[in-house]
């Protein structure tokens, strides 16, 4: 089997506050019906370089928790911050575009993605979590698609910085896909693997092999 290496969310015990990074099934399935195997990162990690030593196929910046607003200058306050799981997946982005490993991101990944590249995330949006879009795309596979939706921060359309090309929106004007104009970079607002459809198997394979 191919091989990914995938960052983890951050959660906090309400009882004793210990801290644990953690990864829903939902991901192991979905990648392991890929043909991956999936390689944990723990937020905690000082020994960054040594999970990265493995060849690996794929890196996934995962869901959950929300990015630092500090990160894009915002003075808003968010709940379900973790500084130090944004610093991890800043370091595997730029691992994988320095090794020309495909990076992709999903959901909280995908928020991670406009921040690193200088784009100002709008939070505490309505109308974008539990509830389902209709994407509109350039891109056969992805157009007319309907997807899931659980995230309360997004981006505008309008607003996404270079060098990302949006490549599915909202009739509301949010963002819900990007790529990289130079690097094999994607991000996708939906989490794929909430939801069984073809479209997310097709897009994500287009994505490794190029062909977007």
């Amino acid at each position: 089997m191919k091989k990914l290496i995938i960052s983890t969310k951050t959660i906090t015990d309400p009882k004793h506050g210990s801290k644990s990074s953690v990864l829903e099934y939902e991901y192991i399935k979905f990648f392991e019906e890929f043909g991956y195997l999936c390689n944990l990162v723990p937020n905690n990690t000082n020994n960054l370089s040594d999970y990265l030593k493995d060849n690996f196929d794929l890196i996934v910046l995962s869901g959950g928790n929300n990015v630092d607003p500090d990160l894009y200058n915002s003075d808003e306050e968010m709940n379900d911050v973790y500084p130090e799981r944004d610093e991890i997946e800043y370091q595997m982005l730029e691992y994988g575009m320095k090794n020309k490993i495909p990076v992709l991101g999903i959901c909280k990944g995908f928020q991670l993605l406009i921040v690193y590249f200088g784009g100002k995330l709008l939070n505490k949006i309505e109308n974008h979590v539990s509830n389902g879009h209709k994407l509109i795309s350039e891109i056969d596979v992805l157009n007319n698609q309907e997807t899931n939706s659980f995230h309360n921060q997004g981006i505008l359309k309008k607003d996404v910085p270079d060098p990302l090309k949006v490549i599915a929106w909202t009739k509301d004007g949010f963002t819900e896909a990007i790529i990289h104009n130079v690097d094999q970079v994607m991000g996708l607002q939906w989490h794929p693997e909430r939801q069984d459809k073809d479209f997310d198997k097709e897009l994500i394979n287009k994505f490794v092999n190029k062909e977007l």
